[in-house]
């Protein structure tokens, strides 16, 4: 009887021992939050960067033209020597001139780095890799057994075979025959030369209505047709299928399809979401998708279709081929695992003579003065936009929806009307030049959304108004310029999310209002300067206040 109760013990023992240990583990005092990289992405341009870096790095300290790179390599000094063998076994490369391949040259069995334009013009040229600082021309017929990156614009002429990946900072354009692995540019030009005015033509957006209602979810439609829309052609649905889906001419689907099977999305028809299917999908001629496209089969784009928009980078990846046809406009990165084609047209190109592909045309200044420039806005904002510096908004709108300004790291002055009662999630995240912001206190503000502001360098002040209730998970993180924080009398905040005011290194004050009742853990970490925090006393156990016990600032609470 004693060994059984015994055995019993010993098995009660082992079977609640691992709930006491994760008990023990995730009660610890000094459990600190997990560092998470959330810029962390993977850069499709790695190839020509890295190998850019790596030559910048070491070209000052090489010695009788050797470079370390990986290894040690010897080099050719294309600013000085002039190529005439056919075969090229060593890496090129050209500090201050253009590289202009020489005609008797055939063969590069080496890596090019270009700190200026790079081009090769003669038929049925081998290049190992190549990068180039500023252009690059690849004429008809080049074959790249490994990759090709320029920083500004690279343009492609017939019949090229473009290894691993050809990509391009601004912009690329290919022509008729060109096979690929990989493409990435935040625009793509396909069946399109440089030179012949056509690389300015533009799709537009039809205006697509803005609804606060998100998409309802629908299953197992075969055909999208008129009996899903409202007088506008828009259907408002999310579609999850089984069966093979058909999106018909002009419709509009403002939500994601994803299926089991095949989709079609035919001519002039617009998908505002993205495409997931298990077979083939098919983008019909004149049709518009500004989401992703992810398919287990094949991608045919018809003719003057458009993947994405200016400003937003999409992917299109296939497991089987990519083919495209003529005047298509992709923004991004376009991937598969056997083999993408740019169609022969029908269009006779002979004699045109081989350019650089201009740089495409950049805004700078965003006025939102009428609906119809909202309107044109769409889903995605001007996120990641490089090159945009001012953001008026003189509209009554309520909520600056979220990512409207994500990564918009030029943009140094934003003007936004008194109604705005939201700013959403990501809205001016990583906005690192942002200086000058119309005064939050002067807004109708009720919310400000996770990471909103995050990563604001220069943002120098915030003032909140009375009508505050909210701030998110990381708001102002990261905000290093951020010197004073105030907020109305009678605020009415009530919660501080997670790592708030976390990195924001030069405020030295912070009074919180007597509503606030929630501080998340990390609220006010790594502001090295803070010497004074004033909550309320039913604040003194949170997690962002309970943390700061021994960090030496001044902590009082208000009855």
């Amino acid at each position: 009887m004693i060994v059984i109760i015994i055995l019993a013990i010993v098995f009660l023992l082992m079977l609640t021992a691992p709930f006491f240990i994760a008990y023990i583990y995730v009660t610890k005092k000094d459990t600190t939050p997990l560092n998470i990289r959330q810029g962390k992405v993977k850069d499709p341009r790695y190839f020509g960067k890295s190998f850019a870096a790596k030559v910048e790095e070491n070209l000052e300290k090489s010695e009788k033209e050797t470079i370390h790179l990986s290894k040690n390599e010897y080099f050719v000094d294309g600013d000085k020597r002039i190529i005439e063998a056919e075969e090229v076994n060593r890496i090129i490369i050209c500090r201050h001139e253009d590289f202009i391949a020489q005609e008797e040259v055939k063969t590069f069995n080496k890596e090019i780095y270009g700190a200026c334009n790079v081009a090769f013009l003669n038929k049925d040229v081998s290049v190992r890799a190549a990068y180039a600082k500023k252009m690059m021309v690849l004429g008809a017929g080049v074959l790249v057994e490994r990759w090709v990156d320029a920083e500004e614009t690279l343009a492609i002429y017939d019949n090229c075979v473009l290894g691993m990946s050809a990509s391009a900072g601004r912009r690329m354009s290919l022509g008729k025959g060109c096979s690929f692995r990989r493409l990435y540019a935040p625009e793509i030009l396909a069946g399109r030369y440089p030179g012949t005015g056509e690389e300015e033509v533009k799709r537009s957006v039809p205006p697509i209505s803005k609804d606060d209602t998100p998409p309802e979810i629908v299953r197992n439609i075969k055909v999208i047709d008129k009996e899903y829309t409202n007088d506008k052609n828009e259907a408002n649905i999310t579609l999850f299928a089984v069966d093979d889906v058909t999106v018909l001419e002009n419709i509009i689907v403002k939500g994601d399809i994803t299926t089991e099977q095949s989709v079609r999305i035919c001519d002039n028809a617009v998908v505002c979401g993205n495409i997931f299917a298990e077979h083939d999908i098919r983008i019909g001629t004149g049709a518009i998708v500004l989401g992703n496209i992810f398919t287990q089969g094949n991608v045919y784009i018809e003719s003057g279709a458009m993947i994405g928009r200016p400003g937003s980078i999409v992917s299109v990846i296939a497991r089987e081929e990519i083919t495209i046809e003529k005047d298509v406009i992709l923004h991004g990165f376009v991937s598969c695992e056997k083999i993408g084609r740019i169609l022969n047209s029908t269009q006779v190109w002979d004699g045109v003579q081989y350019s650089y592909l201009p740089l495409p045309q950049v805004r700078t200044s965003l006025v939102l003065e009428d609906w119809e420039s909202y309107e044109k806005l769409g889903e995605h904002g001007v996120r990641n936009d490089d090159f945009l510096t001012t953001a008026s908004i003189m509209l009554p709108l309520k909520e600056i929806s979220d990512s409207t300004f994500y990564g918009c790291k030029a943009l140094a002055t934003v003007t936004l009307p008194p109604e705005i009662e939201k700013i959403g999630n990501y809205a001016f995240t990583e906005c690192e030049s942002l200086a000058a912001l119309t005064a939050l206190s002067g807004l109708a503000l009720r919310e400000i959304g996770t990471s909103a502001f995050e990563n604001c360098r220069l943002l120098p002040e915030v003032s909140f108004p009375a009508s505050l209730e909210r701030l998110g998970n990381a708001a102002f993180a990261g905000c290093e310029g951020l010197k004073k924080v105030t907020f109305a009398q009678g605020c009415a905040l009530t919660e501080i999310g997670n790592h708030c005011f976390k990195d924001c290194k030069n405020v030295t004050e912070i009074l919180l209002p007597e509503g606030v009742m929630q501080i998340g853990m990390s609220a006010f970490a790594g502001c090295d300067s803070l010497q004074k925090l004033r909550v309320p006393r039913t604040c003194e156990t949170q997690p962002g206040i309970a943390e700061l016990k021994d960090s030496g600032i001044e902590i009082t609470f208000s009855e």
